[in-house]
């Protein structure tokens, strides 16, 4: 009985679901003419609608009232927004107040709720569609709270006080709507994550076109238009959101603008042109990533970030025709990554770096710009690597390439700097810099500047050429380093200048055919000038103008216009092992006194070639060397109070071979070429064994060489075609290890030494000799006592042939013990490799006996730690773990005997 009633109740509620289904989506007409099934308000219509999905069609008309929507309807006007018309009754209340879900408001005009903050629509439930509305005289045109997953497409909202917001709400989506002419924001998130918005245009709005603000995260903003705002895009404490290929123009403000903790937003591709900012980081934003934008016509810098942003990466970004900077980082702006961005035709700087550090800077181009092309200032440990800076200071105050002023600790390298209006590179008050391979040219002044007090920095391997100035200038500058410029062609000023700057230090530079001096220095004290070469200056080579204490050694001073040397009103100087080769070596004006121009006659090769070091070479001493020491026999006066006592006279042949070394023999087949002189040579050439001249550029490593004897001769041109010739240089190549040593014995034995001997090994020059793993000498002979031994100890040796090239043989091992003490026993011990060199390759190490009792000879690698302890044990197989299996698994089968034994006992009295 039970089981039927419940039957009959289940079969009577699934008709009552089939009937309501088949009674659900009517239609309701709402027209401002009563009639049959018409209805005159919308709320009429809303609250006839008993079942969800309803339709109200709203026909052309004015409906004043506010509208309460509580059930899943779709609303739609007939005739579109321009011809219905939906006016608030209560001006403090929404127009459409929506709390179900799944509702379609699509095609009116909704004006009226201008007060207490009612909006136009508000949407308090989520899967709600708005779509072609315009929402006009409100205070807010749509008002989205808590409310999710909606859709709004084609709506315009103007003249409100807020466009479109969303306060707590996600996951909704903005398509295609107009926001324009709003007192506030045109589209407002707060507290809102994860909304896609896209197509949407914003127009003059008093406030941000779009602003997310308040933890709105994970949004994504795509192809939107904004302009004629007071700011485009606003971001406030908001992170990881999305802005790719919007547009924003002619906003008073930023273009897009993050502030407060804004972190890890991506800015992609987005156009942004005539904006106060174009993209404007401030107080702690971090970690954003800016790339492929453009920010352009600004009226301050075109990417700007300020207050503590750290972290950030700006790649690919053009920045260009901005009223101040391209980009800046101010105020701590820190660990920054600049990649791959141009900045170009800004009135100010292209990049500027102040009060900001641990910045990367690398392969940008930076050009054109008024001011300066990359600008530091009190900014330090920053790293700028191949940047590209020209044609930069047109018109600015400052007008370098780069400039530095207070800013230490930086490193500039592989930078191209050309053609800027002032100098190169500016370095004011900053110290401790590197500049490192960079290329300076063209510029309109120096190419390198370093003023007031920059001190400690390091330039090394530059290339300083065509600056219509000079090259490297230092002035109040000290302790600089100087090494392996090239400075050249300078057009109006000396290649390397000093002025009252000390304790400088000029190495290995090479300056020549610059318009005034090869290196000047004036009012300059205790620098060294050691290696440069300064030739074909139309000055002098040095010059040296009230600057005393100074050391000028191993410098060739060749081919200059005036004078090799000049020395005016300077003292205390020590110069000495330098070649003057100029028509004109020496001048003295003014009161010189105390320059000491040699020193004490010293072994050792001299700037000419000699064997000796001492003064300086003069081309133009006629002194003589009869006993051919390279040092004249007479001293050469320069003036009545300055005089080289050991002027050298130097060798014919100003050609050295360094490498390969007379009568040297080489353990490979590839051998170095290297060369030098003390003229400048315009070419060089080479022949092996007889064979034709090859010509190369120093220095270079020599085509294989088999195993034997060789000759090479070295040719060279100076700059006036006279042609050098060097020694035959006789070499061996000899790859080929010895053979190895046989019959290694232990030829005696006590208590504390262990005598070893061998026949010796053909085309062997020494044997190496190990114990225990570790080096004790070379053996020159055929024996060798080891003394100092423990008693009643065993050692392991290892000898091995060395030849005269280096190669090595294998190894041979012998074991040997010494004495007790008082018995006189010994004994030999188990077998310890010696140690293996990753030259000797495998298939040559052998392994032989000699039949001596405790005295087995074995190689290195025949016998290993872990064989040794196998050896030691062979004999028994360890077989305590298949032991330890067979119990186990007899004690499981006792175990399951004892069960089945007390669980028979059981069922039997139980069946009792």
């Amino acid at each position: 009985m039970r089981l039927n009633q419940t039957i009959l109740i289940c079969f009577g509620i699934a008709l009552v679901l089939m009937n309501a289904g088949t009674a659900a989506a009517a239609t309701f007409n709402v027209t401002s003419i009563p009639g049959p099934q018409n209805y005159t308000t919308i709320q009429d219509a809303v609250s006839a609608a008993a079942f969800t999905g309803d339709t109200i069609l709203v026909y052309p008309g004015t409906y004043n009232e506010n509208v309460d929507v509580n059930r899943q309807l779709n609303i739609t006007s007939t005739g579109g927004a321009a011809v219905t018309n939906v006016i608030a009754d209560d001006s403090y209340n929404a127009v459409f107040y929506v709390t179900a879900n799944q509702v379609t408001i699509s095609g009116f005009t909704v004006s009226g709720a201008t007060d207490g903050g009612a909006p136009g629509i508000e949407l308090r439930s989520s899967s709600n569609t708005l779509v072609n509305n315009t929402l006009s005289g409100n205070w807010d045109g749509i008002y989205l709270s808590y409310s999710y997953y909606n859709n709004l497409t084609n709506n315009t909202a103007s003249n409100n006080h807020y466009g479109i917001v969303l306060w707590y709400s996600s996951n909704n989506t903005l398509t295609s709507n107009m926001a324009s002419n709003n007192t506030q924001y045109g589209i407002d998130l707060d507290y809102s994550s994860y909304n896609t918005l896209t197509d949407n245009t914003v127009l003059n709005t008093s406030f941000s076109g779009i602003n997310l603000g308040w933890d709105s995260n994970h949004n994504t903003l795509t192809n939107n238009t904004l302009s004629n705002n007071l700011a485009g895009f606003s971001l406030y404490q908001s992170s990881n959101n999305t802005l790719t290929n919007n547009t924003a123009l002619n906003n008073r403000g930023s273009a897009i603008s993050l502030w407060i903790s804004c972190n890890n937003n991506t800015l992609t591709s987005n156009m942004l042109s005539n904006n106060s900012f174009g993209i404007h980081l401030s107080d702690s934003c971090n970690y954003n990533t800016l790339s492929n934008n453009t920010a352009s016509n600004s009226a301050n810098a075109g990417i700007q970030l300020t207050d503590s942003s750290d972290y950030n990466t700006l790649s690919n970004n053009t920045a260009s025709n901005n009223a101040e900077d391209g980009i800046g980082l101010t105020s701590s702006s820190n660990n920054n990554t600049l990649t791959s961005n141009t900045v170009s035709n800004n009135t100010d700087r292209g990049i500027w770096l102040s009060s900001s550090n641990n910045n990367t800077l690398t392969n940008n181009t930076a050009s054109n710009n008024n001011d300066t092309g990359i600008f530091l200032w009190s900014s330090s440990n920053n790293t700028l690597t191949s940047n590209t800076v020209e044609y930069n200071g047109n018109v600015g105050f400052y007008l370098d390439g780069i400039y530095l002023r207070n800013s230490d600790n930086n490193t500039l390298t592989g930078n191209t700097v050309s053609n800027n209006g002032d100098e190169g590179i500016e370095m004011d008050y900053s110290s401790y810099n590197t500049l490192a391979n960079n290329t300076f040219s063209y510029s309109s002044s120096d190419g390198i500047d370093m003023e007031d007090s920059s001190n400690n920095n390091i330039l090394i391997n530059n290339t300083v050429e065509y600056n219509s100035n000079g090259g490297i200038a230092l002035t109040d500058s000290d302790s600089n380093t100087l090494t392996n410029n090239t400075v050249s062609n300078n057009l109006g000023d000396d290649g390397i200048h000093l002025d009252y700057s000390d304790h400088n230090t000029l190495t290995s530079n090479t300056v020549s055919n610059n318009v005034e001096d090869g290196i000047d220095l004036e009012y300059s004290i205790n620098n060294s000038v050691v290696g440069n070469i300064m030739s074909d200056n139309a000055g002098s080579g040095i010059d040296l103008d009230d600057s005393d204490d100074n050391t000028l050694t191993s410098n060739i001073v060749l081919s200059n216009a005036n004078f090799g040397i000049e020395v005016g009103d300077s003292s205390n100087n020590l110069i000495y092992n330098n070649n003057f080769n100029n028509t004109n070596n020496a001048l003295f004006t003014g009161i010189n006194s105390g320059n000491i121009w040699n020193i004490a006659k010293t072994a050792g090769t001299n700037i000419a070639g000699g064997y000796y070091l001492g003064g300086n070479y003069w081309s133009d001493y006629g002194g003589v060397d009869n006993d051919g020491d390279g040092i004249g026999d007479s001293q050469f006066d320069l003036d009545g109070v300055n005089i080289d006592y050991l002027p050298l006279t130097g060798v014919t042949n100003p050609i050295v071979v360094e490498t390969p070394q007379n009568n040297s023999i080489y353990a490979t087949s590839t051998i170095p070429l290297n060369v030098s002189s003390f003229e400048v040579m315009d070419a060089w050439w080479y022949s092996i064994n007889g064979t034709a001249n090859v010509t190369f550029i120093p220095n270079l490593i020599l085509p294989a060489l088999p195993d034997g004897d060789h000759t090479i001769i070295v040719y060279a041109n100076d700059t006036i075609g006279d042609e050098y010739v060097s020694p035959l240089i006789n070499f061996r190549v000899d790859t080929i290890p010895p053979a190895n040593i046989t019959n290694l014995t232990i030829a005696g034995t006590t208590s504390s030494s262990i005598t070893l001997s061998w026949d010796a090994s053909p085309d062997t020059d020494h044997a190496e000799l190990w114990r225990d793993n570790v080096y004790i000498t070379d053996v020159f002979g055929v024996s060798h006592e080891d003394t100092g031994l423990a008693s009643a100890t065993s050692y392991d040796y290892s000898l091995r042939p060395v030849d005269a090239a280096g190669n090595m043989g294998n190894w041979s091992n012998i074991t040997a013990s010494t004495k007790e003490r008082s018995t006189g026993g010994g004994g030999g011990g188990g077998y310890i490799p010696m140690p293996e060199e990753p030259e000797v390759p495998e298939e040559n190490v052998t392994s032989s006996s000699d039949g001596i009792s405790n005295a087995t000879i074995v190689s290195p690698e025949e016998i290993t730690p872990e064989e040794e302890a196998v050896e030691e044990t062979d004999g028994g197989e360890d077989d305590s773990g298949a032991t330890s299996v067979i119990g186990v698994v007899l004690l499981f089968f006792a175990l399951m005997i004892v069960f089945f034994i007390l669980w028979k006992r059981r069922k039997d009295k139980e069946e009792e």
